[in-house]
């Protein structure tokens, strides 16, 4: 399981902040303080849960000051190339955990079968190495040493090997050999006593003496058969330890006929080999880099032709660039200002034509004289049709006296008289209501009309001409701004016209000596041509020799590393490294192979005189079934004994001997309730050391191959070997020298304890495979060995990501700078 991603909402000093990470090994370099140990703790966090507020562990909670989230998320993928993301959030009364699978929600219990049986207090033993841990060897007991090896072989064995040694406590509560006041002590000294008692009565009795010689004689010969049955368990035993090695021989013995005899590679060589590979690579990508700077600060013939071009019309590109930077604040103000406010006058221009519909756009404003002016002209219309009007009533009025009197008196008749005055009256009715309009006023209203269009008031009425003034005067103002805004944008349009127009004009000459480019590449181009022009000659004299003479070391590691590889008749670093992995996977079976000779070097007689596996499984049978024939006369033994102490009890028939018996029956109960609270007790404990013993046996032999390997390599091949010697560690130096822990250097003894950790970890890979965090654990090497650890660390990356942080920035030389997350400034 690999970590590809850390997504940080809030944890401690590290506020929304994202670290990708790459899957074999990641290397963090920082000062003091800049947030590398709160990366680590939080990648613990997510993994299995935020620190709790209690003891210790409330310095690794690192609540963020500056914001209110706390948590984050951690991409990770698995074995199977499956994605998963691990996203946990704690607020102030809980803790929120949501798992997803390759894009999908699952079930945390699903992730927790990933985990398999790491817990974080394994994770923080095995995966997370500090200054801190490296220094514990010094505190350990040769108990608290035990039970960390113990710890490699058996997950959990911390909580079994507690439940062993509060076993032996409490069975020694109730037995101890030399004790007085103890329970089962005082029971067994009480039975004695009993016994005696009972020897007193039983005197008395002589029919009770010659059962009690046949009660003897049974016990005789059940001690006799007991002797049996625990020589037929041993012998069974015996075949059932042969039968439990009988694979560990099969092995033993293919190793044998697999090993072959080839040339190995001497230590010395091996090393001469990475270090020279090493400084041609080294030198190599140095080479490269002032190759690549050389190239960098010589002009090309392209790069001249630029510069000539460039100083040949400075004065107007430097005016072409200050005209761009006019144009762009224009621009900057255009689109920040006038396009929103065009936007705005739009809409209130639109917004009073629909309150207005009888008014355009178009409609202009009158001033105070034009009002007047067109206020007279409509009142002399009215005043034309007032008069128009009184005129047609008095004539009206005169015809219809002439009527009436001329009826009177020419007729001579009332009738007639009133019947002129009636004809005379509707045809002036008839009159005034006709449109009976004079040439004037027709002039006038051809005045109005036109003063009208003049404005574009065309639509609206007399009235409306002067109600509407300040509407009208509203509506211009928006049409004159949307005018005035309008021009300001086409003016900055003219003017970016023709500055790209000089642009392209001076581009389409720039460009017959280089590929096209826009005027700020240009511009930024022939700058930085003319910064360089002055000290590139002054860098050139430094960096030709430099270049010469790595290119002279190069050719002598060559040579030397032709040697090496002319010594072993080959001829190709591929093969050379080749040849190494072959010596090295002989010597791991030859440790192999060693190790299963000294574990079988008691019974490997006896398994080559078994021959097979058939031969076994028929040996063990015959001891199985001899062990049942011894039982089953030992239970017919024990069963004529009871019938013998029925028949004794029968002939006791006086109180004190029946009271003797009866307290022997209550002590013998007590007795062997007693003992087998006591003796389960100490089973338990034989039988959870004799397990965490066959656990770590399974794993321990592969486990410091590996510690030793990782062990000569920190300590450049000083010390070859670590073993366990009566149950304490120690190491064998090159000149077989053997020292305990206590003796070591600081340096040296917490080199031991990586080497352990290291292997172990790789150890446990088969359970789970989980990312290991080292914090600047490596501070107090020296610059060889911190080379080593940087080589193994690469190695281990194969197999088991590696996330490595650390203040020292000359660390960060030995790996790959793809590798390297530099936190400052961050």
């Amino acid at each position: 399981m690999r970590i590809t991603k850390l997504n940080i909402y809030g944890f401690g000093c590290w506020v929304d902040t994202e670290f990708n990470f790459q899957t074999d090994y990641q290397v963090i370099c920082g000062d003091n303080e800049t947030g590398k140990t709160t990366i680590l703790y939080f990648i613990r966090s997510i993994l299995f849960g935020f620190a709790s507020a209690r003891g210790q562990e409330k310095y690794w909670q690192y609540l963020p000051r500056q914001s209110s989230k706390y948590g984050g998320e951690i991409e990770l993928i698995d074995n199977d190339n499956n994605y998963w993301l691990v996203r946990r959030v704690k607020n102030k009364n809980n803790e929120e955990l949501k798992i997803f699978k390759n894009n999908q929600e699952t079930d945390p219990a699903e992730y927790a079968k990933l985990l398999g049986p790491v817990t974080d207090t394994l994770f923080a033993k095995t995966n997370f190495v500090d200054r801190k841990a490296l220094e514990q060897v010094y505190h350990l007991s040769d108990d608290e040493l035990l039970e960390q090896i113990l710890a490699m072989g058996a997950v959990g064995s911390n909580e079994w090997l507690k439940l062993q040694k509060k076993l032996i406590k409490d069975a020694d509560q109730i037995y101890r050999p030399r004790g007085k006041k103890y329970e089962l002590n005082q029971l067994l000294e009480k039975a004695d006593d009993l016994q005696q008692r009972l020897s007193q009565v039983n005197n008395e009795n002589k029919q009770y003496q010659t059962l009690e010689a046949q009660l003897q004689k049974l016990n005789q010969q059940a001690s006799e058969v007991q002797t049996q049955v625990q020589t037929a368990q041993k012998q069974l035993q015996y075949w059932q330890n042969l039968q439990k090695n009988w694979s560990n021989y099969v092995e033993l013995q293919n190793l044998t006929a697999n090993l072959t005899d080839s040339s190995e590679i001497d230590n010395q060589d091996w090393n001469k080999y990475i270090e020279l590979k090493q400084q041609l690579a080294l030198e190599q990508q140095n080479i490269g880099n002032l190759e690549q700077q050389r190239q960098n600060i010589q002009f090309s013939p392209e790069q001249t032709a630029q510069l000539n071009y460039f100083i040949a019309h400075q004065p107007k590109i430097e005016q072409l660039q200050q005209q761009q930077e006019e144009l762009r604040f224009q621009q900057q103000h255009l689109e920040a200002e006038i396009v929103a406010q065009q936007k705005q006058l739009h809409e209130q221009q639109t917004q009073l034509l629909q309150q207005n519909p009888q008014l355009t756009a178009e409609a202009q404003p009158l001033t105070r004289q034009q009002i007047q002016e067109f206020q007279k002209l409509v009142n002399q219309t009215d005043a034309q049709v007032a008069g128009t009007q009184g005129l047609k009533k008095v004539v009206i009025g005169l015809i219809a006296v002439v009527v009436t009197v001329g009826g009177l008196v020419i007729g001579h008749s009332l009738l007639l008289a009133l019947l002129g005055l009636l004809i005379s009256l509707g045809g002036g009715w008839w009159l005034l209501t006709m449109s009976t309009t004079s040439s004037s006023n027709v002039q006038v209203r051809t005045k109005i009309q036109s003063f009208k269009q003049k404005y574009h008031l065309d639509n609206l009425t007399d009235q409306e001409v002067i109600t509407l003034q300040g509407v009208i005067g509203q509506l211009a103002n928006l049409t004159n701004q949307i005018q005035k805004n309008q021009s300001q944008i086409e003016q900055y349009q003219k003017n970016y016209q023709q500055w790209q127009q000089s642009v392209q004009l001076l581009l389409d000459n720039a460009n017959k000596h280089s590929k096209p480019v826009t005027f700020s590449e240009f511009y930024q181009n022939g700058q930085h041509l003319l910064q360089l022009q002055q000290p590139q000659q002054n860098t050139l004299e430094q960096i030709n020799p430099q270049i010469t003479t790595l290119k002279l070391q190069q050719e002598q590691q060559q040579q030397q590393l032709n040697k090496i590889l002319a010594k072993y008749h080959v001829t190709s670093l591929v093969d050379f490294e080749q040849l190494q992995k072959d010596t090295q996977h002989q010597q791991q079976k030859l440790q192999r192979q060693a190790v299963l000779q000294e574990t079988l070097k008691p019974i490997i007689k006896a398994l080559q005189t078994i021959g097979n596996q058939a031969n076994l499984d028929n040996k063990l049978q015959q001891a199985q079934n001899k062990l049942q024939h011894q039982e089953q006369i030992f239970n017919q033994i024990q069963s004529q004994q009871a019938q013998l102490m029925a028949q004794e009890n029968q002939l006791a028939d006086d109180n004190q001997y029946q009271q003797v018996i009866q307290t022997i029956e209550y002590n013998n109960t007590a007795i062997a309730t007693a003992f087998s609270e006591w003796i389960s007790q100490v089973m338990a404990a034989e039988w959870i050391n004799e397990t965490l013993n066959q656990a770590s046996a399974n794993r321990f032999p592969k486990l410091m191959q590996q510690a030793e390997y990782f062990f000569q390599r920190l300590t450049n091949n000083h010390y070859r070997q670590i073993e366990f010697i009566n149950n304490n560690l120690t190491v064998l130096s090159t000149a077989n020298e053997r020292f305990e822990v206590y003796e070591l250097s600081r340096g040296t003894a917490a080199q031991l304890y990586l080497a352990l950790t290291l292997a172990f970890s790789l150890e446990m890979a088969d359970l789970t495979v989980l990312p290991i965090l080292i914090d600047d654990a490596f501070v107090d090497f020296d610059p060889t060995r911190k080379a080593n650890i940087g080589e193994i660390i690469q190695q281990m990356a194969k197999t088991t990501q590696i996330i490595y942080v650390c203040t020292d920035t000359q660390a960060t030389t030995l790996f790959d700078q793809n590798h390297i997350l530099n936190l400052k400034g961050l």
